[in-house]
């Protein structure tokens, strides 16, 4: 627990009251969760902990630490209040755990398995990150355990629109399943523009978006074992294709132009921020090179292993 350097005061339980102090209330010592000031004061006492013990903190991300010595490397990753590292020796790991232990009273969960519904992965070919158990649990919770299966997460030609005229559907249902949706796509990117392209009906779901929304449920149900494949060998050259669709949308007429980025065989997307601050170099290459586009590339899903 982080030590509190404000005064923070706490009402006293309903039913718990002191019978000699009834009109009195806490003073807190430490942070408690559930309380505001949880999160950033946790955060502030590790991260001072770990830059006092020559932590570099991650210029782009700040809950990311890493450290270099001696050609020994460890990362560190707050969330809240667990900690997720790996090093490139095991001297380094046990060392940073007796850091920890010393400030702080924390168990060890082992291995990286199962975090905030990512399956993890490990082996010799190297790390899989899937959400099979998320998935099951989606098709439970909207009743698509017994749906039939989809081949793809939409139609190859797509002829949605708002449908003022369509049946209405009840919005807080719709928007839950979008939701589901935007959560699972950061392993499953197969379902990224399907997912965000429905979600712009949320205002005024109609059956035909609904319908449509279950497709993409009942392709899941067909493919609950795809999720992302980090291999353990890999070179770290970075490539980027685009391809440039002026009013390509059918909807509203916008542009739907799009990028994609791979660092060796990985996909890396949003890389628009790195190259606005500099942290990345753009150069164009000459006209007859640009054969390249978002069709010539594809993402390859490895299953689980």
């Amino acid at each position: 627990m982080a030590q509190i350097d404000r005064d923070v005061y706490a009402q006293q339980l309903p039913r718990f009251e002191d019978p000699k102090l009834p009109d009195h209330c806490y003073k807190l010592q430490k942070v408690v969760s559930g309380m505001k000031q949880a999160l950033r004061e946790c955060y502030g006492t590790l991260s001072k902990l770990l830059e006092d013990s020559k932590f570099q903190r991650g210029s782009i991300n700040p809950t990311l630490f890493r450290k270099n010595h001696n050609n020994r490397f460890i990362i560190v990753k707050i969330y809240i209040d667990y900690i997720i590292f790996n090093s490139t020796s095991k001297d380094v790991s046990d060392e940073f755990i007796e850091l920890m232990k010393r400030k702080f009273r924390m168990s060890m969960m082992g291995e990286l398995n199962y975090f905030q519904g990512l399956q993890v992965r490990q082996s010799p070919k190297g790390i899989f990150i899937g959400q099979e158990k998320y998935i099951k649990n989606l098709l439970k919770r909207y009743s698509m355990e017994n749906a039939s299966t989809a081949k793809t997460p939409m139609p190859r030609s797509y002829k949605l629109d708002s449908d003022l005229d369509g049946k209405y559907v009840y919005q807080k249902h719709y928007r839950g399943m979008i939701r589901s949706l935007l959560y699972l796509k950061f392993s499953r990117l197969d379902i990224m523009f399907s997912t965000c392209l429905y979600a712009c009906f949320q205002a005024n779901p109609n059956e035909s978006h609904l319908m449509s929304v279950k497709r993409i449920f009942k392709y899941l149900k067909e493919t609950t074992s795809l999720g992302l494949l980090y291999p353990a060998k890999c070179n770290y050259y970075l490539q980027a294709f685009t391809d440039s669709n002026y009013r390509g949308c059918k909807l509203n007429k916008k542009s739907i132009s799009s990028s994609y980025q791979f660092l060796g065989r990985i996909l890396y997307l949003f890389i628009k921020d790195n190259i606005q601050k500099g942290h990345i170099e753009l150069h164009f290459v000459p006209t007859n090179e640009e054969n390249a586009n978002s069709k010539s590339c594809h993402l390859e899903f490895g299953d689980s292993f």
